[in-house]
């Protein structure tokens, strides 16, 4: 009975040890966004020219509330704020948009668009295409309340 206790024992040991280990095989460590483009940041936004938001929870005494912030992506091809904050996941990590399209963290991890950004009020399908807003156009003379100066 002692000999199959440690076979099994080893067995599990072994299972969690293989399964702790990912190799995200496939998921290029690449940048979307080239050095060469500019300083940015850029704003993301589909390719309805949805603008795509992060949402993120604030306590403000009592009351928690909502606050969304526009996308946008540096030279660095790292999503952040407009102010060039960067934008966690849920678990505090970083994320960038690789060369492939796919949103990752620092450890070649895909992250689904749908855990990290908000379109029209709603979690953002997976896989909708995304792409950079014109930064070549001029910036609005006039801005409205909850739209971004410049955009």
């Amino acid at each position: 009975m002692s000999n199959r206790k440690y076979f099994f024992g080893l067995i599990f040991i072994f299972m969690l040890v293989a399964g702790c280990k990912s190799e995200n095989k496939g998921v290029s460590q690449m940048p979307l966004i080239s050095k060469d483009l500019g300083v940015g940041p850029w704003q993301v936004v589909t390719y309805d020219d949805k603008k795509i938001y992060h949402e993120t929870l604030v306590l403000d005494g009592r009351s928690v509330t909502t606050r969304s912030e526009s996308v946008y992506i540096n030279n660095s091809s790292q999503f952040v704020y407009r102010d060039g904050t960067p934008i966690l996941t849920y678990d505090g990590k970083y994320i960038y948009w690789n060369k492939d399209g796919w949103v990752i963290n620092r450890h070649l991890q895909i992250v689904r668009e749908d855990q990290v950004f908000v379109v029209e009020g709603k979690p953002m399908p997976v896989r909708t295409a995304m792409k950079l807003r014109d930064y070549h156009k001029g910036s609005r003379a006039v801005t409205l309340a909850g739209t971004d100066i410049g955009e």
